[in-house]
């Protein structure tokens, strides 16, 4: 193998780098405990991001250059680096759900055990986005998100690597990958916001910008006369290397400062983190700011423990939430904080060190992927099972049953039937062998309908398409719903036996686009736009028109209040509770639901009044009195989650609006 690369055969430990992982999860764990005093901590990941391309660039290639590369070698370490404290805390949280979990729960954890221990957490996510989703910090197992994305950036970084060394394209090819996912992210952030913050290509440029900035420094003294850069001549002074260690520190608590959930992440802004661990890292080692700081001993302590923290921190506060109805006082935070610390100086202690450093490097990795792989078989099993294994049951549960869907996401004669919606969200009949005459489209928020329609017109073959995001209309123009509006629309207007069309949906979400992202909370609406404003009332108006023109009745359903609480913070049902207090009364406030409602109301009410032929209902008026807006009703859930009816509620609507 030709050498583009001379450098030692090992990389010398650098402690301040350690100290640059302790700040990466001080800020995540200070946003994720305390939002309201780090509202941007969230980039600790970032970091982590551009700190994990840059270690792993530099181990591959100091094996390059000394022709000891071995693929299987570099897997069987990243398994011994990851798999022990993952395995660890896979295995204690399956545990505690089975204590404090309800099985719809405990379910769901096991979906995402399934899902995490091979590493696709990221696509079970973007999957659910949305679409009668829960609360972030419902689920014990959101954060894994992060590492799923390395481990798949670290599934096929080597090869690239591996072809760059040998036939000499150098940093230059390296730039061109990374800024053609930067690229790409900007991009996706304008029309696919969720997917950007999920899919792997959208995220790798920020390994990448680590990975660029290892090979630069590697090639600086050490570079060979056919390759493409020449660093030989870049040597910065200490003063230089000071100043940009500290315009590096600026840049990211600047960000960690002064970003929110409310800002289009990752996108262009996502440069400034990554940029600044980029000049952090690269500057530190000789520098005052390096030396002194972030390498003394509490940044380094963290550091060192900054992977099994990540894993622990999380778990333990979704489950300290979900005991306690997202009442947990800032003191019981804190302590939860520390309990965390505390695990995960345990777990790298005795299990993480002794796996990483002992025994065969085959043997324990044989071991470790043994042990994923029945961790994730377990929660393939608890998942199927409904949650309920082992003699677990929920004692009384009113929570139990409420979704409009018990689980159905198609149904196979509407699939064959009608092939063209099989790859929407839901395709659904209520009688087979039959040609639809009422159909409800729109998203989620017109599927939690469908079963109490279909109960209602039992006499007739009541149908549901919904695709998220596209229908009825929305003020995006995508290609996919562009296709989907299409479809659905030819198929409505041609079908001579649907004699009524219901349209349904999260109207503000369809109008503005979609949500931000939904990482942290209910989910982040994206900003009033007047041009998708324009788009949603354009196409609405036409759409409604070709529907009237070919001789359907119309009935426009308006949006359901979306609360700004969980209403399961109403009722007492959980096998361990902490810190409980049943939410009196169980209701929002109905000015502040229509104050930031109010855009959209006056949108949607202006299209409807070309329409006067169109049916309107409102459930507004049933669920809300003029002071409140209710979650519960005479004892019964209204609402499965915060913005998705249960099946009461969704029959008790159907009923009496009018």
């Amino acid at each position: 193998m030709r050498k583009i690369l001379k450098t030692n055969s090992s990389i010398k430990y650098r402690p301040e780098v350690d100290g640059c992982r302790g700040l990466a999860i001080s800020l995540v764990i200070l946003f994720h405990y305390f939002p309201r005093v780090l509202s941007g901590g969230f980039v600790g990941v970032d970091v982590f991001f551009v700190i994990s391309g840059y270690l792993i660039t530099s181990l591959i290639i100091i094996d390059l250059n000394t022709n000891s590369f071995s693929f299987f070698n570099f897997y069987f370490r990243r398994i011994r680096r990851i798999f022990p404290s993952l395995v660890t805390v896979i295995f204690c949280c399956i545990i505690g759900g089975w204590f404090a979990l309800t099985l719809d729960e405990f379910s769901s954890l096991g979906k995402y055990v399934a899902w995490s221990s091979v590493f696709l957490s990221n696509f079970l996510l973007l999957s659910e986005h949305g679409y009668f989703d829960v609360a972030a910090v419902l689920k014990p197992f959101l954060h894994l998100w992060s590492l799923a994305i390395e481990e798949q950036f670290y599934l096929i970084w080597p090869f690239f690597l591996f072809t760059i060394f040998r036939y000499r394209f150098g940093i230059l090819f390296l730039a061109i990958l990374v800024g053609g996912s930067y690229f790409l992210n900007v991009h996706n952030i304008k029309t696919n916001p969720s997917s950007d913050f999920y899919m792997p290509f959208t995220r790798f440029w920020e390994l990448g910008i680590g990975s660029i900035l290892s090979w630069a420094q590697m090639s600086r003294d050490h570079l060979t006369k056919d390759a493409l850069l020449n660093f030989k001549s870049i040597h910065l002074t200490r003063p230089a290397n000071e100043a940009l260690g500290l315009i590096g520190l600026a840049l990211i608590l600047f960000s960690a400062i002064f970003f929110s959930d409310s800002d289009a992440f990752p996108g262009k802004i996502a440069l400034l983190p990554t940029l600044g661990t980029a000049l952090l890292i690269g500057s530190s080692q000789s520098t005052f700011l390096g030396r002194k700081i972030f390498a003394s001993r509490l940044p380094v302590l963290l550091g060192k423990v900054s992977y099994p923290l990540y894993l622990w921190h999380w778990p333990l506060l979704s489950f300290m939430v979900i005991m306690s109805g997202d009442r947990v006082p800032a003191e019981v935070r804190f302590v939860v904080m520390l309990v965390a610390l505390t695990l995960s100086i345990l777990t790298y202690r005795l299990i993480e060190i002794p796996c990483r450093f002992h025994g065969s490097l085959r043997k324990n990795s044989g071991i470790l992927i043994l042990s994923m792989a029945i961790l994730g078989l377990t929660g393939l099993y608890i998942n199927q099972k409904s949650g309920s294994v082992l003699g677990k049951f929920d004692p009384i549960n009113p929570w139990q049953g409420t979704s409009p869907f018990g689980g159905v996401t198609h149904d196979r004669d509407c699939d064959e039937k009608f092939p063209q919606f099989s790859k929407y969200h839901r395709c659904l009949v209520s009688k087979e062998n039959s040609a639809p005459n009422i159909v409800i489209i729109g998203d989620s928020h017109s599927a939690h309908f469908y079963s109490a329609l279909a109960e209602k017109y039992s006499n007739q073959n009541v149908m549901n398409i919904d695709y998220q995001g596209c229908l009825p209309f929305t003020g995006t123009r995508s290609p996919e719903c562009a296709q989907a509006v299409s479809e659905t629309y030819n198929f409505l207007t041609t079908s001579s036996s649907i004699h009524t069309v219901y349209l349904a949906g999260f109207w503000h979400h369809l109008l503005v686009g979609g949500f931000i992202k939904d990482v942290i909370g209910g989910g982040i609406l994206n900003h009033w736009s007047e041009n998708y404003a324009s788009n949603f009332e354009h196409d609405g108006f036409h759409l409604i028109k070709r529907l009237l023109d070919s001789g359907k009745n119309v009935v426009f359903i308006r949006d359901i209040p979306d609360l700004d609480f969980f209403p399961s913070e109403c009722i007492h049902f959980r096998p361990v509770e902490t810190f409980w207090k049943v939410r009196e009364p169980c209701a929002m406030d109905r000015r502040n639901y229509e104050a930031r409602e109010a855009q959209a109301d006056q949108l949607i009410t202006k299209l409807l009044a070309q329409y006067p032929e169109v049916k309107v209902l409102n459930p507004r008026d049933l669920l809300c009195d003029k002071n409140y807006c209710y979650a519960i009703m005479g004892g019964k859930l209204l609402y499965h989650d915060r913005h998705h009816l249960s099946l009461f509620g969704s029959r008790y609507l159907i009923e009496h609006m009018k």
